[in-house]
């Protein structure tokens, strides 16, 4: 069993705490297993051993709780971002972005706080009085094809007051290591000047993306900083110098950064809601394209009964979402990301391997028929294949008379070179 050394967060504070080819429908121990990495949720325990394992995994032991404690632990620990997933007003839009986050002290027990422009979506969500239903998600957008970590949860948001902000800000200490000041004041007076507003967030519960619920001891939680300088910089050129450009004269260059950023990610996030409108929830997916009548799409698989296929399952059509890429642990004021607001449905089961080809491109190399066998393998598991149509792709720029605010940019698939999950010649 390991240990960690807690140390007080807020010292101003004294509250404590294979693949082979296979027989229709009967893929190997070994296939499925290797194949679950391209899934949201991998398979159940039992699918991923071998048959003389299954009575030794229908438990897991003490030690291997732990274990996963402190894996997720350790991916919190490296994130400079979460993707906040929240919901308009009215239950409709489900809406992703990612918020550079710190710790926060929330009366015996500690949450998450982002600043953010009130104008922006997430802080329209959120920000509507009271306690607000979020999700959030925290993940790498280009993992390799066999390693695939994150995490999401659930919990609820608020705008905070202004005689809350030297409370909340305490956390920016950690984030800030080497700053010769008060980092917290030095941050309430630029985000007073800059008019954003805080948002607080309190998890009900983290979850792998195996979907078992895990605990986090914040208080073990070494955060990596945004910046070991002893001062604070001014933001850097945002995209290549777009910083501060006329977004006409610059839409091109936008569109371009916007493809080079989906076609390196291998996951994207996605936002949906449930079905009453009240609970928004973010999941990490790996992804392709997919023709969708004369356009295209994007493609993932899920388990079906994962809570994102429950919010999208819609038997009289399409259901909102939104997508995100931005890698949580990308360098402070220099991650480059895009969102969108979209809508999904369920692919037909008689369309699947025309919904499988850009597998193809994910996977170039492979000996054998890669969508036969996954057709196989997503209907022996019983994952379900959704596809996406996005309607605007969006990416947040920093410019000194308007900061951070949104623009949207064109997204051509047809010019997107997509990269591979792998190009080895089996699924390794």
């Amino acid at each position: 069993m390991t240990s960690c050394f807690c140390f007080p967060l807020f010292p101003q504070l004294s509250h404590g705490p294979a693949a082979q080819k296979v027989q229709r429908g009967v893929p190997s121990a070994e296939q499925e297993e290797v194949a679950a990495t391209l899934l949201t949720r991998p398979l159940p325990a039992e699918k991923l051993v071998r048959a003389s394992n299954l009575k030794a995994c229908k438990v897991p032991a003490v030690v291997d709780c732990i274990c996963e404690g402190a894996e997720a632990l350790s991916i919190f620990e490296k994130a400079r971002y979460v993707t906040v997933g929240s919901v308009s007003s009215d239950g409709s839009c489900p809406w992703a972005s990612p918020a550079a986050f710190w710790l926060t002290p929330v009366g015996s027990s500690i949450g998450i706080c982002f600043a953010t422009p009130p104008t922006s979506q997430k802080a329209l969500n959120l920000a509507h009085g009271g306690r607000t239903a979020c999700s959030l998600s925290i993940f790498e957008s280009n993992a390799p094809l066999t390693r695939s970590h994150g995490l999401q949860a659930t919990g609820t948001a608020t705008a905070l007051t202004r005689e809350e902000w030297p409370r909340a800000l305490l956390g920016l200490h950690a984030r800030f290591p080497n700053f010769e000041g008060d980092v917290a004041q030095e941050h309430e007076h630029m985000f007073s000047a800059m008019e954003y507003i805080l948002i607080e967030v309190v998890v009900d519960q983290w979850f792998r993306n195996s979907g078992v619920p895990v605990t986090l001891n914040y208080e073990c939680a070494h955060l990596v900083p945004f910046s070991m300088g002893s001062a604070l910089e001014p933001p850097p050129s945002i995209e290549h110098g777009i910083q501060g450009a006329d977004v006409r004269d610059s839409n091109e260059e936008l569109s371009q950064i916007a493809s080079s950023i989906v076609g390196q990610a291998h996951q994207l996030t996605v936002a949906s809601v449930s079905h009453d409108g009240l609970a928004p929830w973010t999941s990490f997916v790996k992804f392709w394209l997919v023709p969708v009548g004369c356009s295209i799409g994007i493609c993932f698989a899920v388990s079906a009964e994962s809570p994102e296929a429950v919010n999208l399952i819609h038997e009289g059509g399409r259901r909102p979402c939104s997508l995100s890429i931005l890698d949580s642990d990308a360098p402070f004021l220099t991650g480059r990301g895009v969102q969108a607001s979209a809508t999904a449905a369920v692919v037909p089961r008689e369309r699947w391997s025309q919904a499988l080809q850009g597998l193809r491109t994910r996977l170039p190399n492979f000996q054998g028929d890669v969508v036969q066998l996954h057709e196989d393998l997503f209907i022996s598991s019983g994952h379900i294949l959704i596809e996406v149509v996005v309607e605007q792709w969006f990416m947040n720029l920093f410019t000194p008379t308007k900061f951070d605010h949104r623009v949207d940019v064109t997204l051509d698939f047809e010019s997107v070179y997509i990269s591979p999950f792998s190009t080895g010649e089996l699924l390794e």
